[in-house]
């Protein structure tokens, strides 16, 4: 989704997203699309590269929803990653958006992971009337084939190369019957070759 289609729906994230930062303690959120462009973000004048910061974490989660289906998950639904003093929390908004969370020690992990499912649950609404009211049509991102595409490709493999092995004993067969057996060879038969 893109900050164009968003439209005045933005005043609507803006304040779930400064509730979600008043309920928290969180220091900053950041709104961005599934490349890790920013949508919008929330939060105190921090130091941090926010541009920068979005592009990582939107690689970071598509890296791990790439491991998740290879473990045979859907995605796994969010990422923290705890530092020595700040950490951040990594969740998507269905195919619509990612959201970034900031938060230093003095914020709860628990109350941000809870409060983070019921924000990811207010965005989701929003971007479904988003796309509802504006007949976008959201693709799902292909980072990883399904499991099962996987699979299928490995039988198919597999059965391509027995064919092949058999097709060349076939062909090692046909070409030892065609050999000239030259122990068997009687002096009539040299006569009738010249």
């Amino acid at each position: 989704m893109k900050l164009s289609q968003i439209g005045d729906k933005i005043n609507i994230i803006n304040n779930d997203l400064q509730d979600f930062i008043r309920e928290t303690d969180a220091s900053n959120i950041i709104l961005c699309d599934m490349g890790g462009e920013i949508l919008t973000y929330i939060g105190n004048n921090s130091p941090f590269d926010f541009p920068n910061i979005a592009a990582m974490a939107a690689g970071s989660y598509a890296t791990t929803k790439g491991i998740a289906n290879l473990l045979g998950q859907k995605e796994f639904s969010l990422l923290f990653h705890q530092g020595s003093t700040n950490n951040i929390l990594i969740s998507n908004v269905e195919n619509y958006a990612i959201f970034i969370i900031v938060f230093d020690n003095s914020s709860v992990l628990g109350i941000v992971k809870q409060k983070s499912r019921d924000l990811k649950t207010k965005l989701d609404v929003t971007f479904k009337d988003i796309v509802k009211g504006k007949g976008i049509i959201v693709k799902k991102a292909k980072i990883f084939e399904e499991h099962k595409n996987i699979e299928e490709k490995e039988e198919k493999s597999v059965k391509k190369k027995e064919e092949t092995r058999s097709t060349k004993k076939e062909e090692e067969n046909e070409k030892e019957s065609k050999k000239f057996d030259f122990d068997s060879l009687m002096i009539d038969d040299l006569d009738d070759i010249f």
